[in-house]
């Protein structure tokens, strides 16, 4: 049955319907769109760069495919558009002069044309100033090496402006590509432009100046924080190419060469370390210490201070100096470490300080004081690190203290520091005693820092057998303090020393495990007791594979009894501990 006409005043009511409707869902689009544009600019101009140029293009379904397609096309029409200068040059259409300057201007005028788009938000702004700044750093090392047409301070100012200006574009706009390829392409190209030999002097200038602007970006934009690991890399890498270029000077005895290394390499040394240890207090003043400002103290004393000691050893003719300058260094370094102590989130810092100043006390010790006693220096500055309170927070400190003292008990054993002679008998044992009383007191306070604690339940598995290795280290300082007296003392009997001696540090093992069974019984500690038995197993080894073969008479038949009477207290040990345990376990 077919509907009745409508009337014309129907139909007008329908099509005023009709227009509500569509005049509702353009108001929704509207909104849809102010709500995009608002959210794209407010904030500060480095938020708004940073969102509409790398988030909303290449976050977004809709534009990211074409967005990407897009780059890649300006990117080969740029690069065609080089290649095309460079074929005219080539083809000495140009004389490679005026090459030179078309190509920089072209150069220039793409990271400007870049520096425009950001400030208009507009698409691809990072294409333009990408491809700048590599073109721009390709015809600074073409036109010098290559061409020679550039002179060294010329490049040197256009790199330095290279890096001023993408510099200022991260500052302003958070423009991670263009900021990073910016600074770690004039970083490197600076490299590049006189290798091997190049000005020193002002290749430190532009280093100095990267360095600058990447510790600025890690600071004020996040997305540009990683830049100051590469700009590092080639700082070091600078660094060990005029150390060894001085090296190389100083061998030859030339007096131009070593002047002309020599010129303002320790007042640019003393800069960049200054430099760098600035920089990790400040990222700690700022809660901002992460691993790259936490291992800046441990990369300043292991490159600073020996490249520093060699130039003043020329200069001054005397290490001692270096000596004065590296203990000024571990104050510095001791006073970072307590008060970074005092800042939540630093405690990376504060072990990198740590191990820093132990680092630095070592080195500095050895050329103020040549001899045994800077092990002893160093056993303190480790001790040191053993105090602060407020587990777990410094769990990483105390266990970097305790692994300092074990590497400082395994540098006294390498240096042969409980080697049986003639010189500095007695000083030596007195160093071995006062190592032993050091290491001890470590090990109980490391005990007692590092004991079961609510705090500590999830580490306690691996934690509780840790300080037993300060104990262990403290037995190998008796141990040396005991031969060296032994063998002082043996020295001055009218015997055959040789077999005397060696009867003698085998008797010492084993009374010792016996001292060490005694103790572990009366005090129930298993950690006593084991390490008993260790030293035992070694007392057993010496006398049935080393006292059975070299020696003979009375000095055997000692050996072989005292390990006897450890072998008996230690059968009585086990009836006895085993007698106790069900009480311990109780």
């Amino acid at each position: 049955m077919n509907d009745p006409p409508q009337s014309l005043e129907d139909r007008v009511n329908e099509l005023v319907g009709q227009l509500r409707a569509l005049s509702s869902r353009v108001d929704a689009v509207a909104a849809q769109v102010a709500a995009i544009n608002g959210t794209r600019t407010t904030g500060t101009p480095g938020e708004i760069g940073s969102y509409a140029l790398d988030r909303s293009d290449a976050d977004n379904p809709a534009l990211g495919a074409p967005f990407f397609l897009t780059s890649a096309a300006a990117v080969s029409f740029l690069l065609v558009a080089a290649l095309i200068l460079r074929t005219l040059v080539d083809h000495q259409y140009f004389n490679p002069e005026w090459g030179l300057l078309l190509g920089l201007v072209y150069a220039a005028g793409l990271i400007g044309y870049g520096f425009v788009r950001y400030a208009k938000l507009q698409r691809q702004a990072a294409v333009y100033a990408v491809c700048g700044t590599l073109l721009l750093a390709a015809m600074v090392l073409e036109g010098h090496r290559r061409f020679a047409l550039l002179a060294p301070s010329t490049a040197y100012v256009l790199l330095g402006a290279m890096l001023a200006i993408t510099g200022a574009l991260g500052m302003r706009y958070t423009a991670s590509a263009p900021t990073c390829f910016g600074v770690v392409g004039a970083a490197a190209a600076a490299l590049a432009l006189e290798f091997p030999t190049p000005h020193f002097s002002w290749l430190a200038g532009l280093l100095l100046a990267a360095n600058l602007v990447a510790a600025a970006l890690y600071f004020r934009a996040g997305n540009s924080a990683w830049i100051t690991w590469p700009v590092t890399i080639l700082t070091l890498l600078f660094w060990a190419l005029w150390t060894a270029n001085l090296d190389r000077a100083l061998r030859s005895a030339d007096a131009a060469a070593i002047q002309s290394t020599m010129a303002w390499y320790l007042p640019a040394l003393l800069t960049f370390a200054l430099t760098y240890g600035l920089f990790s207090f400040v990222a700690v003043l700022r809660g901002r210490a992460g691993w790259y400002s936490s291992l800046l103290p441990l990369v300043v004393v292991a490159w600073a201070y020996p490249s520093a000691g060699q130039a003043m050893g020329w200069w001054t003719g005397s290490e001692r100096i270096m000596g004065l300058i590296g203990a000024l260094g571990v104050v510095a370094l001791m006073i970072a470490f307590w008060w970074s102590l005092s800042r939540s989130g630093s405690v990376r810092s504060s072990t990198a300080f740590l191990i820093a100043g132990v680092l630095l006390t070592a080195l500095a010790a050895a050329d103020a004081a040549p001899g045994i006693w800077p092990f002893l220096v160093c056993s303190v500055v480790a001790l040191a690190g053993a105090f602060p309170a407020g587990a777990p927070r410094n769990l990483p400190v105390k266990l970097a203290a305790l692994g300092c003292q074990v590497l400082i008990c395994m540098w006294v054993v390498a240096a042969m520091v409980f080697a049986a002679g003639d010189t500095e008998l007695w000083p030596r044992t007195l160093l071995a005693a006062l190592l032993a009383a050091l290491c001890f007191a470590h090990y109980q306070i490391a005990r007692r820092a590092l004991s079961p604690s609510p705090e500590t339940a999830e580490w306690a598995d691996w934690l509780l057998p840790v300080p037993a290795l300060l104990f262990f280290a403290t037995l190998v300082y008796m141990f040396g303090a005991l031969r060296l007296s032994l063998f002082a003392t043996l020295s001055l009997m009218p015997i055959e020393v040789s077999g005397a001696f060696c009867a003698g540090q085998t008797i010492v093992i084993n009374l010792g495990a016996l001292a060490l069974m005694l103790t572990g019984l009366a005090l129930m500690d298993r950690t006593v007791l084991v390490t008993a038995l260790l030293v035992a197993v070694v007392g057993a080894l010496k006398v049935f594979t080393h006292d059975l073969l070299h020696i003979q008479g009375i000095p055997l038949i000692l050996s072989i009894l005292s390990f006897g009477c450890t072998a008996l207290a230690g059968s009585l040990t086990w009836a006895k501990w085993q007698k106790n345990l069900p009480t311990i376990n109780t």
